[in-house]
């Protein structure tokens, strides 16, 4: 006969063993999200957006005629459209859908290049706007709503020449 500390002690074994094949499992799908994702970077005279999204999801908002009802896209991609002609929508709904304000003043886009990684089921949409001002004290960026939800960072980069062996020693 088995002892009850034997059945108990294989019971938090198994146990053990089920957890330390399920966690990481667990862990993996928490960092994944099907929101995108996007940083502003500031730099003198420039602001550079780059926005990560899943292609096959903003492609099939963009395509949803209940999207569109519902105010998420102003207007529907056609379906077949060739490799060229879904460039070309998707870069007319970030010019069009797209809104980046420095210090209260609409920047206009000097480029908005849409690119797809091989083997990624990502886009990677990259913005750039030129601006004048000496110094950016306010930024505001509003994103189509066709994107979903949108996760933001913002680095506004310190430059600095370091002689030969000195530190870079940042406060924040």
């Amino acid at each position: 006969m088995v002892s009850r500390a034997k059945v108990l002690s294989r019971l938090a074994m198994l146990v053990a063993g089920l957890v330390a094949l399920v966690l990481p499992l667990a862990a993996a799908q928490a960092h994944e999200t099907d929101a995108t994702s996007a940083r502003a970077t500031l730099r003198a005279g420039q602001v550079e957006l780059t926005i990560i999204t899943n292609a096959d999801h903003w492609r099939a908002i963009l395509s949803s005629s209940e999207s569109w009802l519902l105010g998420d896209t102003d207007a529907l991609m056609p379906q077949n459209l060739t490799d060229a002609q879904e460039q070309a929508f998707l870069q007319q709904v970030m010019t069009e859908q797209t809104q980046l304000l420095v210090n209260g003043r609409t920047l206009p886009f000097d480029r908005v290049s849409i690119s797809r990684p091989s083997g990624s089921d990502d886009i990677e949409i990259v913005v750039l706007a030129r601006h004048s001002f000496h110094q950016v004290e306010q930024l505001s960026v509003t994103f189509p709503a066709s994107l979903g939800g949108v996760h933001l960072s913002v680095v506004k980069p310190l430059y600095r020449v370091l002689s030969p062996g000195e530190p870079a020693d940042v406060l924040y």
